[in-house]
């Protein structure tokens, strides 16, 4: 019961201190510019969010230091930003579902009017804009002349055989036909189109090679990046044990253990989330050796417990920017795998001085596979790292009767290549 207070504890802690930070520090302020509806160029600051969905407004400083002034797409033609392109537009949407389980018969278009900023996905002779709304539906656009039109698509419920299958209303596949029909060749590439920006993206790609048509801009998906390096420090590890059959165990007031630990990291950081969150990973040599002591009024128990473990440790890490450095928690699991052993008791008559020490294992059975929860907080400085790091695992004890609660500090530092 306490074990679980705490660990809840610990989770309420690591939210809420990854949900301030992230509210602390909400401005993302990086270099870019509008374009004025007049069509002025105005450099300055925009406070760039690696939006999801389209942005409904941005927000825009010429000095950092300067006032905040608030755009809307009818104030600006377009802004760039961090390599990302927008342009102010007002466009047709298509406002059916399209989960599955609110799907209708009608395979009718509804169409609705929106104000938004397209992102520019391909820019050129011919270009492709998307749009992501509140609701995470994605539209495509195409632009003939002056126009910013909507390709169109819709999904819809079919009778056959007196059941309800899905089917697609793909006029887009005709409108990019007419669109493109300059590239003998583009029909073949049309059957294998979907109606998703990789394929669109794929096929307007294919139009420009075989066409040999300028690209003045193409918009690169932000993928998963991943930094590699090393880590080295200290463990402090103190062993837990709680038993009603085996007291010598259980009565025992076992020493700390002071170890050195190293190993290798991946840190894989996710794409659309300002570099903040990732999936940290570690190959860790961790050990640790306790000893303990307890008596009867017979006999003195002596017990030395020692495990080298291999782990592999699996983290979710929060990392804010502050100036010059960042601090960053991590919260996950462990699993380690013991590859060295000492499982050892000496008994000792308290009674009689001629009678021989006793040799056994303190504990009969034991498990080589251990499994713990990992807390961590630290800060980072260009490759150099510290971290202070909480580990509360189950141990060796394979007993049922027979609790080993390992819980380790561990002070590491870290170098990423």
């Amino acid at each position: 019961m306490k074990l679980n207070l705490f660990l809840k504890t610990i989770v309420f802690i690591f939210i809420g201190i990854c949900v301030y930070l992230n509210s602390f520090a909400q401005e993302n302020y990086l270099q870019g510019n509008i374009i004025s509806l007049t069509g002025d160029t105005i450099s300055g600051f925009i406070d760039y969010r690696n939006w999801d969905r389209n942005p409904q407004q941005i927000n825009f400083k010429e000095k950092l230091t300067g006032e905040n002034i608030v755009y809307t797409p009818t104030q600006i033609n377009s802004f760039s930003v961090n390599n990302e392109n927008y342009i102010g537009a007002v466009v047709k949407i298509e406002t059916s579902p399209i989960k599955t389980n609110s799907l209708n018969s009608d395979p009718k278009f509804k169409f609705e009017t929106d104000t938004c900023f397209l992102q520019v996905i391909v820019q050129g002779v011919k270009s492709l804009y998307q749009y992501k709304n509140s609701n995470w539906k994605d539209y495509f656009y195409i632009k003939e002349g002056e126009c910013i039109n909507l390709l169109e698509r819709k999904k819809y419920l079919k009778k056959l055989d007196d059941r309800d299958v899905v089917s697609e209303n793909n006029r887009f596949l005709g409108q990019l036909a007419i669109y493109l029909n300059d590239c003998s060749s583009i029909q073949a590439k049309l059957k294998k189109t979907v109606y998703s920006r990789k394929s669109l993206v794929k096929l307007f790609n294919y139009y420009f090679e075989t066409t040999h048509a300028h690209i003045k801009f193409t918009h690169k998906t932000e993928k998963i990046s991943f930094k590699l390096g090393t880590l080295a420090g200290l463990s402090s590890t103190q062993l837990d044990i709680s038993s009603d059959g085996i007291p010598y165990l259980a009565n025992s007031d076992y020493s700390k253990s002071q170890d050195l630990t190293f190993g290798l990291f991946l840190n894989l950081i996710l794409p659309k989330s300002q570099k903040k969150w990732s999936i940290y990973n570690e190959l860790l040599l961790s050990s640790y050796e306790v000893k303990g002591e307890s008596e009867d009024f017979y006999t003195l128990y002596q017990t030395t417990l020692a495990y080298r473990y291999l782990k592999l440790n699996n983290m979710v890490r929060f990392t804010q920017p502050l100036n010059n450095v960042s601090v960053f928690f991590n919260m996950g699991i462990s699993n380690g795998v013991a590859i060295d052993t000492k499982n050892k008791l000496v008994k000792k008559s308290i009674i009689s001085e001629n009678k021989e020490d006793t040799y056994g294992l303190a504990l009969d059975e034991t498990r080589k596979y251990e499994q713990g929860l990992l807390f961590g907080i630290g800060t980072q400085f260009k490759k150099y790292g510290f971290e202070i790091r909480y580990e509360n695992s189950n141990g060796m004890s394979n007993l049922s009767n027979l609790s080993s609660k390992v819980k380790r500090f561990y002070f590491l530092l870290s170098y990423q290549f």
